[in-house]
């Protein structure tokens, strides 16, 4: 009895170590790739489902700058007149894409098969950060739930950016968290390289989605608040991760802001696309729209703007969209409510609250044109979105997770209120979320279900 006691403080005490890093053990190594494998398997079959896909959404406008950047390592022009208007990052891929393995039409079947790759990529990344924050058996319960999850699956299948911004995003937030595992264990330039991968993450993050920007400030609070106990909060050990992460971000950014300095004529650090983004919600017509209210429209879809901005649209794409954004402000000054409208309706509509019916209409924009398969990913974020409910209601889950990645949430989840929400696409970048929690939550009832009760022995100690 006495021996068993022991062996079980022992291994209490090396838990931690144990699981200090992705798997150790060969059991947990396998099984890890065994739920890879099967992810991996199930996106693979979803593209070899739908062979009659075709990019007629944003995913046609990412397959012709990748066209662009394959031949000529560049946008291509749209009509006489560069752009900036898509963040670089995912058409520079899928160009590097194209370049390999041809652009003839078999690229978009190739580009796809390298999305299945990516969305296995996002599987691991999410069990991961599970895994460090909250524990093993939750990181392996976050790998389950991410492989089977359909909407990550259905928008994977498609040409679409979003698997790519979230799996660098958590690939950011990892960094953060090695940053932090670290704290007093190692010497400072060892710690500090967690930091400037992080930056550069995250700069590379802010290059797929203008958004990413946001996460920027996530980072820089987990790699702060991460310092070694009785360093001052504004000491040069406290600051200089920081400091690295970003000068790393601006290293990954710059590139892309100096070619649109040259072939722009104006500072675009990333995109110029607020203005149509923020125009199509902020507007007329969207807020007295009876069917979707305060839904992003297309500019042809609201007379008013489209006539101011006609003038403008013969001109340098910079000024059009200088003049779009002028155009929602001004709205947003004499309607000072309206943005509460808008990330109140936005927010039923991220939870699929708005009907079946328009969950099937914004699929298609992420390529699911089935109507069943589009039913079958509201019902499972449903269940996802119920687990991580109960997971918030569990105190040993809410205090797994630091602050930063609560704030990234935070962070992420208001760039989309605030502007636009189509699910499944705009809600992948916050999915991992809901499956972290809901991961904990499923960790924690498996542990307290085969926990032995109060005076009933174990097999072991009747032994």
């Amino acid at each position: 009895m006495s021996r068993l006691r022991l062996a079980s403080s022992a291994t209490t005490v090396q838990a931690p170590a144990l699981l200090s890093r992705f798997p150790r053990t060969s059991r947990r190594r396998a099984l890890v790739l065994a739920i890879l494998v099967a992810a991996l398997a199930i996106r693979v079959a979803g593209v070899a489902a739908t062979p009659g896909y075709a990019p007629r959404h944003d995913d046609h406008s990412y397959d012709h700058l990748a066209l662009g950047v394959a031949r000529n390592g560049d946008f291509p022009v749209v009509g006489d007149r560069p752009t900036a208007y898509r963040p670089p990052g995912f058409p520079y891929v899928l160009g590097a894409v194209y370049a390999i393995a041809g652009s003839g039409h078999d690229r978009i079947t190739v580009a796809r098969y390298v999305q299945a790759v990516i969305g296995t990529i996002l599987v691991g990344l999410i069990g991961m950060l599970a895994w460090w924050s909250i524990g093993a058996a939750a990181g392996l319960w976050a790998m389950v739930i991410a492989a089977v999850y359909i909407p990550l699956v259905a928008v994977g299948a498609a040409l679409l950016s979003e698997p790519m911004f979230a799996a660098l995003m958590l690939g950011a937030l990892l960094c953060v968290l090695g940053f932090r595992r670290t704290a007093g264990q190692r010497p400072g330039w060892t710690r500090l390289r967690w930091a400037l991968l992080a930056g550069a993450l995250g700069g590379a993050l802010s290059l797929t989605r203008t958004n990413g920007l946001v996460v920027l400030i996530a980072l820089a609070l987990g790699l702060w608040t991460g310092r070694p106990a009785g360093v001052r909060w504004r000491s040069w050990r406290a600051v200089a991760p920081v400091l690295a992460m970003l000068a790393a971000a601006v290293v990954a950014i710059a590139p892309w802001a100096i070619r649109n300095e040259i072939v722009m004529h104006t500072f675009i650090p990333v995109s110029d696309e607020q203005g149509g983004t923020l125009a199509g919600t902020y507007n007329p017509v969207s807020d007295h729209d009876p069917v979707a209210p305060a839904s992003w429209h297309l500019l042809t879809q609201i007379p008013d703007y489209y006539a101011r901005s006609r003038a403008q649209a013969a001109r340098p794409e910079p000024q059009l969209q200088s003049r779009l954004t002028s155009l929602a402000l001004r709205y947003v000054r004499h309607h000072p409510l309206y943005p509460l409208k808008v990330a109140f309706y936005n927010g039923v509509r991220l939870l699929d609250l708005g009907g079946l019916h328009r969950a099937e209409f914004t699929a298609i924009s992420a390529g699911v044109t089935s109507p069943g398969v589009a039913d079958a990913g509201v019902v499972c974020f449903w269940i996802v979105a119920l687990l991580a409910l109960a997971g918030l209601a569990m105190r040993r889950v809410r205090r797994s997770l630091p602050g930063f990645l609560w704030l990234a949430a935070a962070l992420v989840l208001a760039s989309i209120l605030f502007v636009n929400t189509e699910t499944p696409r705009f809600r992948v970048p916050l999915d991992p979320f809901f499956i972290l929690i809901a991961a904990g939550a499923l960790a924690a009832i498996a542990e307290r279900v085969g926990r032995p009760r109060p005076g009933r022995r174990t097999g072991a100690e009747v032994a």
